[in-house]
């Protein structure tokens, strides 16, 4: 199978671009990618290859940034239906490129900044507040270990936690994909629930919430919103601790669908859905007990 034979079927399976996507994506693979690799077997293209082809066109970042994910998302979908036995291209493009940074629609401080959240757990005199942190600062620090969505983190509850797999289970409904959701518990979630825990008998609050300041609701989400705010307003959102682990899995080589599936990415295409039967539990566990170790060296 050629690049564009594959590409062409690919394109037919993505019904859910609209038509703007679908066109972009065209154009771009027809002007930068194809006249030069699209009558090649995909089985003998090189990275190095598509490397020198986009270093090509390396000023114009956001083009070769899309088109290291179209090829990726070319290669998934062929291998999903056993085209090809070679792996996606596209995390091995993304670390040889080296392409700089756009500003996105959350701002974000770099993973290596973390240690400046320090100031969201601090008291006013400066000294780390422990066992006493507040319910908005418990909720932080979940979404910081997990990777979770701050609304996803606010509706956790207890029930939730299966101490049998060591996972908390999220049903699909609470989701922002629709789909149930596993989180490992690394020992610093461990360790986070006990203190909540602690915290929620010492404070005399009887809720099926993990994070609830009244015991009757859970944590109105836009708390954390509002105190990330308040700390580094036009620097960094709530959201941002996300793009932080994003980019802190692609500068540590994990693998792109344990990334992915790392923050309850959906894979687009319902083809690749549809023969992917694993949610990577053990890899993302691996993953996640790396990232938690990071969080709390730059915390402390």
């Amino acid at each position: 199978m050629t690049l564009t034979e594959l590409f062409e079927e690919y394109s037919a399976n993505r019904s859910d671009l609209t038509r703007k996507c679908a066109a972009n994506m065209r154009q771009r693979m027809q002007k930068y990618v194809l006249p030069a690799l699209g009558a090649r077997d995909i089985e003998g293209i090189r990275v190095s290859e598509i490397y020198r082809l986009l270093q090509e066109i390396r000023e114009k970042n956001e083009t070769a940034r899309q088109l290291i994910n179209y090829v990726g998302q070319c290669y998934t979908f062929a291998a999903a239906l056993e085209y090809t036995s070679r792996s996606n291209p596209a995390p091995a493009l993304r670390q040889l490129m080296r392409l700089p940074a756009i500003k996105d629609h959350y701002p974000a401080l770099g993973y290596q900044q973390l240690g400046e959240l320090r100031v969201l757990f601090e008291d006013k005199d400066g000294k780390q507040q422990g066992r006493n942190l507040t319910v908005t600062r418990q909720a932080v620090l979940m979404a910081l270990y997990s990777l979770l969505r701050i609304g996803e983190c606010a509706a956790l509850k207890w029930a939730w936690v299966n101490q049998d797999t060591n996972t908390i289970e999220i049903p699909r409904e609470h989701m922002k994909m629709r789909r149930d959701f596993r989180i490992p518990v690394t020992p610093q979630i461990a360790a986070l629930l006990e203190h909540v825990k602690a915290f929620q008998e010492s404070s005399g609050i009887e809720s099926e919430f993990v994070f609830s300041v009244s015991g009757r609701r859970p944590l109105y989400s836009g708390a954390p919103t509002n105190l990330m705010r308040k700390f580094f307003k036009g620097r960094m959102v709530i959201h941002g601790i996300r793009s932080m682990g994003r980019t802190w899995m692609a500068e540590h080589n994990v693998d792109f669908a344990v990334a992915e599936a790392s923050l309850a990415h959906v894979e687009h295409n319902a083809v690749v859905r549809a023969y992917s039967r694993t949610d990577y539990l053990e890899q993302r566990r691996k993953v996640l007990e790396q990232w938690d170790e990071y969080v709390n060296e730059q915390l402390s």
